[in-house]
């Protein structure tokens, strides 16, 4: 069972119905990230390095090129980075659509 230490909330990383989306730059990621959940989707695009990423379901090698979507709630690890790059992209989804 993959356990949640913490929930990242959509203050930590500033999202707002002002902005619904927000792009970080990690760059040289060498420490794990232990098992997290989040009030927002969570799309990571792995630039270079290499990581293991853990969630209840599976567990798989990352590396440049994949891309990762995490929804909402969904309890995830990141285990031996090795210069690890990444693009997280957070967003909540009915924010994107509240004018459709």
């Amino acid at each position: 069972m993959l356990s949640p230490s913490h929930t990242v909330s959509q203050e930590q990383v500033q999202l707002s119905v002002n902005r619904p989306i927000r792009v970080q730059n990690l760059e040289n990621m060498s420490e794990p990230v232990g098992a997290h959940d989040h009030e927002f989707y969570e799309l990571s695009l792995i630039r270079s390095g290499t990581a293991k990423h853990r969630t209840e379901m599976s567990e798989r090698t990352l590396e440049a090129g994949d891309l990762l979507i995490v929804a909402p709630g969904q309890v995830h690890a990141i285990d031996k980075p090795k210069e690890l790059y990444v693009y997280n992209i957070y967003y909540l989804a009915e924010w994107l659509l509240r004018d459709a």
